[in-house]
């Protein structure tokens, strides 16, 4: 047992539980370090492949392979793994990425990770960590997450639940299947299919996914040769490539270009709009003395050429009327 603060420590054999804050130490591989009462004076541990146990404690971890445990109200700041993650144990803790990559086990800490660190997150159970991040790369594991700020890497595995918000208009890049997701004041491009969403004030552009729920009114979302299906009102759906929609809601603007591919509406309504490019109708007078708007077994069909169309499934042609159009 080593008591004292400001000084330097150097570790070469079995273990030492080190009291007292602002120490240097140098730890060799294998061996075990034990820190107590740094009283916010973080000590600076140097080591690979050693093991940390913070106690109530402070300290900044340059190296990589480590593992350490950390009790709640721990704060451990983690730099120069330099590729060799660190493993983390730890509830309650907070816990710095500076550019690094660490596994952390455990719930309810608060993460926060620098541009280009790295983090996998196990065992949450049912306390949710909350990551403060920015270009980072983060892993859910069958884990709950709370992810603040923009253009993410996030990968999410398993029985996920996350929270995503305050991108501030740098997109998030969601990757995932069978997730549990809240998006809140978000931007997010999802790749992945059968996710689960609960939008509010936020943008989403589905990319090749199928299945997708949405549940959102207010909100942006984007399909490309994606499914999905949607409740809520007053949103704002663009299409590209062969993508498919079912909505349940009123008041949907369905928004699309000349290259939309062949895309499909199911529970389009008196409420809604379509907007389609004014290139190739000036008018909705224009679109049916076009004979580009058809009937075709049950549904309506707008043809834009011989590979691009939209087709409202189970609506008339008959019943639509100019208000349903807009043309920009």
């Amino acid at each position: 047992t080593v008591n004292g603060s400001n000084g330097v420590a150097m570790v070469s054999a079995i273990s030492a539980s080190i009291v007292g804050g602002g120490n240097t130490i140098y730890a060799a591989a294998g061996v075990w370090l034990s820190l107590y009462a740094t009283n916010s004076a973080a000590d600076v541990v140097r080591a690979s492949s050693a093991y940390v146990i913070l106690n109530n404690a402070q300290a900044e971890l340059i190296g990589g392979g480590d593992v350490v445990y950390a009790s709640a109200g721990s704060t451990l700041t983690v730099t120069g793994t330099t590729g060799a993650w660190n493993g983390v144990y730890a509830t309650n803790a907070t816990i710095n990425l500076k550019g690094a990559q660490a596994t952390i086990v455990g719930g309810g800490n608060a993460i926060n990770a620098t541009q280009g660190s790295w983090t996998s997150l196990y065992l949450t159970s049912g306390h949710a960590d909350t990551v403060t991040a920015t270009g980072a790369n983060i892993m859910v594991n069958s884990a709950q997450a709370y992810i603040n700020g923009g253009g993410n890497e996030i990968y999410g595995y398993g029985g996920t639940t996350l929270t995503l918000g305050g991108t501030g208009d740098n997109w998030d890049r969601l990757h995932g299947s069978g997730l549990d997701l809240t998006f809140t004041n978000a931007q997010v491009m999802v790749f992945g299919n059968g996710n689960s969403i609960q939008a509010t004030n936020s943008n989403m552009v589905f990319f090749g996914g199928q299945s997708n729920a949405i549940l959102g009114s207010h909100e942006v979302i984007g399909l490309s040769s994606a499914s999905a299906s949607l409740r809520g009102d007053y949103d704002s759906i663009y299409f590209a490539g062969q993508s498919a929609l079912t909505a349940t809601g009123n008041h949907e603007d369905f928004h699309f270009n000349a290259q939309l591919g062949s895309s499909v509406i199911t529970g389009f309504n008196l409420s809604d709009r379509l907007y389609l490019p004014a290139g190739d109708w000036a008018s909705y007078d224009a679109l049916v003395a076009s004979h580009s708007l058809t009937q075709v077994g049950a549904n309506a069909v707008i043809r834009f050429d011989a590979h691009n169309s939209v087709t409202l499934a189970g609506v008339q042609a008959s019943t639509l009327t100019a208000a349903q159009f807009a043309f920009a």
